[in-house]
């Protein structure tokens, strides 16, 4: 098959154009008959997207379109625009394969469509003023009775244009005959006309049809015979007393009642129901009234959705969630347990640490007993602050940690923050740099989350700063009138493809084989986490070899003009 119809003809062109335009359809709004054939053709075909178009001189407008967000496309463009123009079935099974179309916007880009199958739609002197389209995202192959049900729903749209029977190839009436030979009942060759058999027996969901008097069946497609594990020959004349539960026969008989006497779409979103073969099951149904030429409910017809491993999924899904918190509530409970009680005596080796180191109660003796006590105090007061991390980010997991909401003043806060860090700093002779504008308005957060997160963010700063390198501390506004504090250094960086990472918790990124990382990776998340909770925002910028910069964004609602309380 060519990839392109032959292009119209001037004349061709011409008349096409004014047959569309005397049908005064383009830019009108949406016609349900139309939608509905859509919808029935993406069920069909089990794609996402189906359009019912039409081509104008430079665009190609959707009438009826689902699964698209456009509803129009430049002519040059839209398939159907070529299709209109051709005589059958068009069809495109990989659009990555085929030169024509692998650099189409659509195929190229958002939704990244792969198959495309389309049929014209003719006025009755044969003009194509549009096209009917399946479109998918994977490749695919359409066999010859796709190719009939395509046609199928073709004609029934040009039907409900322009009135009359549709014809099928060579003349013939489709529908025309009613079915003798068709499903027990007879009823679908006699009243939906051959031209929807193949639709309603091939869609994947059961239809079924009652009489509106005794709600007796008089139709039943092949969809309804496998899931109810029974014939329609077993089925059709008969009511739902004779198949199921009494309760769910009642169930279904009060729906149904309530349909007709409504005369409007009912939609069961959940209903049970007991089948022969399968058990137990749950369907979605959408019941609706067909009216006889007197305006009178005549049928009732139903359209049921098995949705039973939906929600088997949905319950699976929903029980492993709850196992999840639970499980996620049982270790926040017991790191919550586990650092008090390493806390306690991790104090006491402080305080008989310090009294030794300090010699209280007179000498040690030895020199190096008193540098035993220094390295027990550094040692104690490391694992301590480990145990103070682990705790703080469980109790952020499981939204346990309260806010306290202070007026900071915010250079004050720097500088009992550099008194901690400095001297690490100076151990390591790194100049610090700090630059805090003069009369900044007061900060309105958690003082101590604050004081934490600066204290990780400059302490990670020494450590990943050689010696004689540069750390600092800045705080100013920002031109949107709210405040930033920017923590820079000159350390070795972090690679771009590992800046989201650093932020996961225990997540360390190591820059050099001979790089020792100390800590448990915890700074930089408990740092976003506090200044988050607070209504902040932290942003990292860092370039390998040169340096990073973390920025602390306060918007202006947080900040007030007075003094601190």
């Amino acid at each position: 098959m060519p990839s392109k119809p032959r292009p119209a003809r001037p004349a061709e062109e011409e008349d096409r154009g004014r047959a569309l335009h005397a049908l005064e359809i383009l830019d009108t709004l949406n016609d349900p008959r139309l939608d509905r054939l859509v919808r029935l053709a993406k069920r069909v075909f089990d794609v996402p997207t189906a359009v019912i178009s039409f081509v104008d001189k430079d665009r190609s407008w959707f009438k009826s379109v689902s699964g698209l967000a456009q509803n129009e496309l430049p002519r040059n463009e839209a398939f159907c625009a070529q299709v209109a123009l051709g005589d059958d079935v068009f069809i495109v099974p990989d659009t990555t394969a085929d030169p024509a179309f692998v650099d189409h916007p659509l195929v190229a880009g958002e939704p990244f469509f792969r198959f495309y199958a389309g049929i014209p739609i003719k006025t009755p002197n044969g003009q194509g003023i549009g096209a009917l389209s399946v479109l998918d995202t994977r490749a695919r192959i359409f066999q010859e009775e796709d190719r009939k049900v395509l046609r199928d729903l073709a004609d029934l749209a040009e039907q409900e244009l322009f009135g009359g029977t549709p014809m099928a190839a060579g003349g013939k009436s489709v529908g025309a005959e009613s079915s003798a030979d068709g499903p027990p009942g007879s009823w679908s060759g006699a009243k939906l006309g051959g031209f929807l058999d193949a639709v309603v027996e091939n869609i994947p969901d059961m239809v079924f049809v009652k009489d509106a008097k005794d709600l007796r069946f008089v139709y039943l497609n092949k969809a309804g015979e496998d899931l109810l594990g029974m014939s329609r020959r077993k089925v059709i004349g008969k009511n739902d007393f004779d198949f199921f539960p009494d309760d769910q026969a009642a169930f279904f008989v009060e729906k149904d009642r309530a349909v007709l006497a409504a005369g409007s779409v009912m939609d069961i979103t959940k209903e049970p129901i007991e089948t022969a073969d399968k058990g137990a099951r749950w369907l979605q149904t959408r019941k609706l009234v067909l009216f006889d030429s007197t305006g009178e409910p005549e049928y009732l017809l139903g359209i049921s959705q098995d949705i039973t491993e939906n929600l088997d999924a949905e319950n699976a899904l929903r029980t492993a969630n709850e196992k999840a918190v639970s499980a996620n509530r049982m270790k926040s409970d017991f790191l919550a347990h586990m650092s008090h009680e390493l806390r306690t005596p991790l104090n006491a080796i402080l305080g008989f640490s310090e009294i030794l180191k300090r010699e209280m109660f007179g000498a040690l003796g030895h020199t190096k007993y008193s540098e035993y006590a220094d390295d027990i105090v550094v040692s104690a007061q490391y694992l301590l602050e480990l145990i103070n991390d682990v705790l703080d980010i469980s109790r952020i997991e499981a939204n346990q940690a309260p806010v306290t909401v202070q007026q900071i003043d915010l250079p004050d806060l720097i500088d009992g923050v550099l008194i901690i860090v400095r001297p690490l700093a100076e151990r390591k002779m790194l100049s610090v740099d700090v630059r805090v504008s003069e009369g900044l308005p007061v900060l309105c957060m958690d003082g101590r989350m604050l004081r934490q997160a600066l204290i990780n963010l400059l302490s990670n700063g020494v450590k990943f700063t050689p010696a004689n390198g540069r750390i600092g501390i800045s705080a100013a506004l920002n031109d949107a009138g709210g405040m930033k504090i920017v923590i820079e250094d000159s350390g070795v960086g972090i690679a771009e493809k590992d800046l989201q990472r650093v932020l996961e918790p225990f997540a360390q990124v190591r820059q050099s084989l001979d790089q020792a990382i100390e800590g448990t990776g915890l700074g930089l998340t408990l740092s976003q986490k506090f200044i988050q909770l607070n209504g902040g925002h932290l942003d990292i910028q860092s370039t390998l070899g040169e340096g990073t910069t973390v920025t602390l964004t306060f918007p202006p609602e947080m900040l007030r003009s007075s003094g601190p309380s």
